[in-house]
């Protein structure tokens, strides 16, 4: 961690648990911001946990383990660009040649857990040929 960043566990997550569908257990703390951004973030804007944890993500939340891929609503989708803005490893190419399953794979696995992923990938290829 900076030195900026704060040491005490207790100042990492609100206190306060509220009712989440999205979340797996149906509930959710979330991390506190400082400076408008994640207590995790070092100043090169990267994840202190995502670091710590290396080789695994042991240390991440579900979500960050997950991030770009979100749940909100009850649906899969990609995080909002506004929030991504800045992090070029975050980025779509917009008609580029990698898919979502190209730079998203262990995020969809974590997701949705490997049958999950397949499935999703049946349903792309089917969209696909209609397409075409």
């Amino acid at each position: 961690m900076d030195p900026h960043q704060p040491r005490d566990a207790r100042r990492w997550f609100s206190r306060r648990v509220v009712a989440d569908p999205d979340f797996p257990s149906g509930r959710a703390v979330h991390t506190r911001v400082r400076g408008g951004r994640c207590v995790f973030l070092n100043g090169g804007g990267r994840c202190v946990l995502q670091k710590a944890s290396s080789p695994g993500l042991q240390l991440k939340p579900f979500f960050c383990i997950a991030f770009p891929v979100t749940v909100d609503g009850g649906l899969l989708t990609l995080d909002d660009k506004d929030f991504r803005a800045g992090q070029p490893c975050c980025q779509p190419t917009e008609g580029g040649p990698l898919t979502v399953f190209d730079t998203c794979g262990m995020e969809l696995r974590h997701v949705l857990g490997a049958a999950g992923v397949a499935r999703l990938r049946r349903l792309a290829r089917r969209r696909a040929r209609r397409r075409s």
